[in-house]
């Protein structure tokens, strides 16, 4: 059981809901149980279960955490958006302490920045372009949420992507004890994560 919460990123409450919904429609099996918690229970598939999950592979092959729906991962990303930040003077001063910066760059860097927007950085080689987008960029929120995968008219699609984002919270452990009270600080579904910064 609890290695389907782990996968599935969903509660207890909700995967005990659809065990039930897959055991009157005859999908799934108690194949043994240690006790008569539902915690110790373990299903395996009928063969209508099999043959769903075949077709269900034939639509999609992906397997993991629940999908967010677009619309709720829209809502979110205009929480996070950059745009939402509050940037003034001091925080580009700040920012670029470390450099020796012109006062006419800082009055364009600061309404640009907060712009949200793209900034295009020119000028010759050895000027400080790479500087100032690395540090302006590391100044910002060091990490967001990003959901596991989203689900787009019927269509799965994966968000989180180890090769480009990396986990700022803690792994959970599988082997934990299973707590059904467990207070959750967020909806598993979304990974707290920051961006592997390549510059």
């Amino acid at each position: 059981m609890q290695r389907i919460i782990n996968k599935l990123c969903l509660t207890f409450n909700i995967i005990d809901e659809l065990i039930e919904l897959l055991k009157a429609d005859q999908l799934i099996a108690i194949r043994s149980a240690a006790s008569y918690g539902r915690e110790t229970q373990v299903f395996e598939l009928t063969q209508r279960g099999r043959e769903r999950a075949e077709k269900a592979l034939g639509i999609s092959l992906y397997a993991g955490a629940a999908p967010i729906p677009l619309k709720d991962y829209t809502r979110i990303l205009t929480h996070q958006y950059v745009g939402q930040i509050e940037v003034d003077m001091d925080w580009i001063r700040k920012s670029l302490s470390h450099m020796v910066v012109d006062e006419k760059l800082l009055n364009q860097l600061g309404p640009a920045f907060s712009s949200g927007k793209a900034i295009f950085l020119y000028g010759p080689p050895g000027t400080g372009k790479s500087s100032f987008a690395e540090a302006l960029g590391r100044a910002l929120p060091d990490h967001i949420f990003i959901p596991h995968a989203i689900e787009v008219g019927g269509q799965v699609i994966r968000v989180y992507d180890p090769a480009i984002h990396f986990s700022v919270e803690e792994d959970t452990d599988e082997d934990i004890q299973l707590d059904i009270t467990a207070n959750l600080k967020y909806d598993p579904r979304w990974k707290n994560a920051a961006v592997r910064l390549s510059w």
